[in-house]
């Protein structure tokens, strides 16, 4: 499933069950970025050995990812041309900088 579709196919699905601003909406996605990281540290032994990917990893970059596209959804933007715009924000960072960071900026 692309990017585009993503937001609008979970709300289709889902419907009202979803409907939430985008102040609440981004607040969920905080939450589900907390319990990522949660995975992160589990899934490396809080840091005592590599970082290998797990089940739960997997799932909550999925509540990530669907959390981020409700939010694009929320703020009526399309989450491709978000994501175009900062690609070329990184090129031009290359370009100029002979890195993608943001410390060049």
């Amino acid at each position: 499933m692309d990017l585009d579709a993503l937001g609008s196919s979970v709300r289709q699905e889902f419907g009202n069950h979803l409907a939430v601003g985008v102040e609440i909406r981004f607040q969920m996605l905080v939450s589900e970025l907390g319990e990522l990281a949660k995975e992160v540290i589990k899934a490396s032994a809080y840091g005592t050995q590599a970082f290998g990917v797990t089940p739960g990893f997997r799932e909550e970059l999925g509540d990530v990812l669907v959390d981020l596209a409700l939010l694009s959804e929320a703020a009526n933007l399309n989450l491709s041309e978000c994501a175009d715009l900062t690609l070329s924000k990184m090129r031009q960072r290359l370009a100029e900088h002979g890195r993608v960071d943001s410390e060049t900026a």
